[in-house]
């Protein structure tokens, strides 16, 4: 599953003509971690900053793409975090994050599954 994210990632950027994106969770974390223990499913956080760059292309181009949208909202629980506001402070300490956008999967437990950092090619 992990994998048809990262070959999207490495689609050239296209038009979007439509409104269609990943559906982000609202509320607190400790919501967000019960919602994905209640569905089986894992957490797929997308970590960013207000200032971040590639954040705002990632959030343009590849979370707004049909097909990856279609995946990622049926398979996980999705949030996006600003890492310099309330929770994701301490989400930065906990997990090492260092560079941004860092997208993790993590379960309900907080366990990371699998961290990504990504850059687009230039």
């Amino acid at each position: 599953g992990v994998i048809i994210f990262l070959f999207m990632l490495g689609m050239p950027e296209r038009a979007l003509t439509q409104e269609v994106g990943i559906e982000f969770s609202k509320g607190s974390w400790k919501k967000q971690l019960n919602q994905a223990k209640r569905q089986k499913k894992l957490i797929f956080l997308d970590c960013h900053t207000k200032w971040c760059g590639f954040c705002k292309v990632l959030a343009q181009y590849v979370f707004t793409d049909p097909e990856v949208a279609r995946f990622y909202n049926q398979h996980f629980v999705n949030v996006e975090m600003d890492m310099e506001e309330g929770v994701g402070v301490e989400l930065v300490k906990r997990y090492g994050i260092h560079a941004y956008p860092t997208l993790l999967f993590i379960k309900a437990n907080w366990k990371i599954i699998m961290p990504v950092i990504w850059h687009p090619r230039n």
